[in-house]
């Protein structure tokens, strides 16, 4: 068989070629001629820019479990376009209600057109010379968008998005079928044409959503103090603008590392379709690192708890209690009362309720301070475990120059008693003797050094450092006389803050070691990645190992047979003291009606796992409820009951216990010469002015 010419070839592709052309030119007669089309009615016969924002979220704060604190989440605010709507105002009104979630005539109301003065609308005008140029044409421009509905997930906006390109219109449907039937009527089709492309913008354009970020706190008020919250950030022009600014605690002091930058697209449109090709600008939003903590959201609920319970009890002004891991300096927990919710800041009444007493209150604290009193006594070799100490019967008399310098307890012990007992019964002339022991350099350089005077560094803003006179000032109101140390040993004259003395007493706990206050674990990136870390840190050993012992044994004998017998536990050995201070009441003096009541302690005492302190401001005096051993023990044995058994810490050998606790009367107030000024710190003032010794 003879293979093709080349001529046959060039006849079989010439015959294919004619076949095709002929199969088009049949088509096009059929579109032009029998089977005329007009553009898509589905479609808007436009093209747009458009820039579109892309939120970058907020990062998370993080409890030490991974619980969520704060989070953040891309809501959206549904908008109406009334340029659009509002010649089917009723109609769309009566449509889109069922989905929306609002009265239909309160939907028309929004969907009417409107008009604002607008400044600066532009007009193209023909000027004399018949150019066409710009003018400022100040007047009434329609109102384009109209809030609708804020905070709509991003699933509810696409199911309603979808709702509304479903939307049927009974005119269209009618010239559907219309056309249909008349196919060549092209005066009905021009009128479709028309007709869909308007309704195509109802059902696209009249409705849209602006992406915003929510920050949310899962918790409510639960370490709301710890938290903060934010608020709209703004421009220089005072604009918000499309952001969140940190405004308190965490969320301020770390707001650079936790919030979120945003990305942008710019971008065609046509027939509403982007032209991805086309894209000018298409930057990705970067997401905020996330912030975890070491506290722990179970020992907080249980700190919170407890202190919301003893403040219908007690009715104070305030109450604050915080929660450390002695060996790691690891914050598990802190709470103040009263409180706040941080995503609903308009049920503030009181600016208390957003005060951080913990770090920003600094207060004369009292007996408590008698614990860093004898561990400088054992530290400095002036105060033997075994010595005992005359009490004076519970008035010591100093006669310094011309005048008597009185020092009172009220308690039933006589002559010489044991540093146990007199720690116990929290003896103000014991402390005032054995602080007078340590030389005033060398006491004030202790207690510096064991941190007070000094902000602890909790990032949660600009803390009070507190104040320790020093010997060196001798005028002004911080200067130091000869009443000074002796005030100081029993917890006058000197001020701290709640978390210096908590961080004091976890140094005794863990043998010595005064650690850095934990309370940010690590950041982490939103790929998981540890951006930094901040491992536990001890700062420097302030007493000795066995220093730390002997107190410890001290507060564990003032548990069981002294002050503080309402902190008792039976499952655990605890270890505390009490503390109740007159306060400082400007222009009058030291009160005989408003005290701080606190309590400090851990357990258990054999192998301490947590170091807790509560403070009360002015409990109510009724009952004697102002004391420490009455109004701050009992929360203490709440809060440490329950933490201990939420973190299944190992029960101590079962001890007897104490018998009632005793609370003594108000003791009686001593009486000294004094300047003619004075100051919140204890300095003196009048000539013959009292101030209360505390139990």
């Amino acid at each position: 068989m003879s293979k093709p010419s080349n001529r046959n070839w060039l006849l079989i592709f010439q015959w294919l070629f004619a076949l095709g052309f002929s199969v088009h030119l049949g088509r096009l007669a059929w579109i032009q001629l029998i089977d005329p089309t007009f553009p898509d009615e589905t479609q808007i016969p436009e093209t747009t820019d458009r820039r579109w924002v892309r939120p970058g979220q907020r990062g998370m704060i993080l409890d030490t479990r991974g619980t969520p604190l704060a989070m953040s989440q891309t809501m959206l605010t549904l908008r109406a376009d009334p340029s659009i709507l509002s010649n089917e105002a009723p109609r769309m009104a009566a449509m889109t209600a069922p989905w929306i979630g609002l009265p239909p005539d309160r939907l028309a109301e929004l969907y009417k057109l409107r008009y604002y003065w607008n400044s600066n609308r532009v007009c193209i005008e023909t000027n004399a010379l018949g150019l066409r140029v710009t003018n400022s044409c100040p007047g009434l421009s329609p109102l384009q968008s109209v809030a609708i509905k804020d905070n709509l997930l991003p699933e509810e906006w696409e199911t309603l998005r979808a709702n509304l390109r479903g939307l049927k219109f009974e005119e269209e449907e009618s010239l559907k079928a219309y056309i249909k039937k008349h196919p060549r009527d092209r005066a009905k089709r021009t009128e479709r044409a028309r007709l869909s492309a308007r309704l195509q913008q109802l059902r696209v354009l009249g409705l849209s959503s602006d992406p915003r970020e929510v920050r949310s706190y899962p918790n409510s008020n639960l370490a709301a103090h710890v938290i903060g919250y934010v608020v709209p950030a703004t421009n220089r022009m005072g604009r918000p603008v499309d952001d969140l600014l940190g405004s308190m605690a965490l969320e301020r002091q770390f707001n650079e590392q936790l919030r979120g930058r945003v990305g942008a697209v710019e971008t065609h449109k046509v027939n509403n379709q982007e032209l991805a090709a086309q894209r000018e600008l298409d930057l990705q939003p970067i997401h905020g690192m996330n912030l975890e903590l070491t506290l722990d959201l179970g020992v907080q609920s249980i700190v919170e708890n407890a202190l919301a319970r003893a403040a219908t009890e007690l009715k104070p002004l305030g109450i604050t209690a915080v929660v450390i891991e002695p060996k790691t300096g690891d914050i598990l927990a802190l709470a103040n009362w009263p409180t706040f919710v941080p995503d609903r800041l308009r049920s503030v009444t009181n600016n208390s309720q957003l005060l951080n007493r913990a770090l920003f209150v600094p207060f004369e604290p009292g007996s408590t301070f008698k614990i860093f009193t004898y561990a400088l006594g054992f530290e400095s070799g002036h105060l033997l475990e075994d010595e005992r100490i005359d009490c004076e019967n519970g008035r010591w008399v100093r006669q310094i120059g011309k005048h008597r310098d009185v020092i009172t307890d009220e308690h039933k012990a006589h002559g010489l008693v044991s540093l146990e007992e007199s720690f116990g019964q929290s003896m103000n002339t014991v402390a005032a003797k054995i602080a007078m022991r340590v030389p005033e350099l060398e006491f004030v350089g202790m207690l510096t050094n064991w941190g007070f005077g000094r902000p602890t560094g909790v990032p949660l803003g600009k803390e009070s450092p507190g104040l320790v006179k020093h010997p060196s000032i001798k005028t002004g109101d911080y200067r130091w006389d000869t009443l000074t140390q002796s005030r100081m040993a029993y917890g006058y004259s000197l001020q701290v803050n709640a978390m210096q003395l908590a961080m004091g007493v976890a140094a005794i706990a863990n043998g010595g070691w005064l650690m850095e206050p934990r309370l940010v674990k690590r950041l982490v990136n939103p790929e998981g990645a540890v951006m930094r870390e901040n491992p536990p840190r001890r700062l420097r050993q302030v007493v000795r190992p066995e220093t730390a012992a002997r107190v410890a044994h001290l507060m564990h004998a003032a548990v069981t047979n002294g002050t503080g017998k309402a902190a008792f536990l039976n499952e655990w050995t605890v270890a505390g003291k009490t503390g109740t201070a007159r306060k400082y009441m400007r222009n009058e003096g030291y009160s005989t009606d408003h005290y701080y009541a606190s309590f400090t302690g851990f357990l258990p005492v054999e192998d301490p796992q947590l170091a807790i302190l509560v403070i009360v401001d002015e409990p109510s005096t009724a009952g004697k409820a102002y004391y420490g051993g009455k109004a701050a023990a009992p929360i203490f044995a709440e809060i440490a009951r329950g933490t201990a058994t939420y973190l299944a810490i190992k029960p101590s050998p079962r001890t007897a216990a104490p018998e009632p606790a005793d609370h003594p009367a108000p003791a009686s107030p001593i009486v000294f010469p004094r300047p003619e000024s004075t100051n919140a710190a204890g300095t003196l003032s009048t000539s013959r002015s009292q101030l209360a010794v505390n139990p």
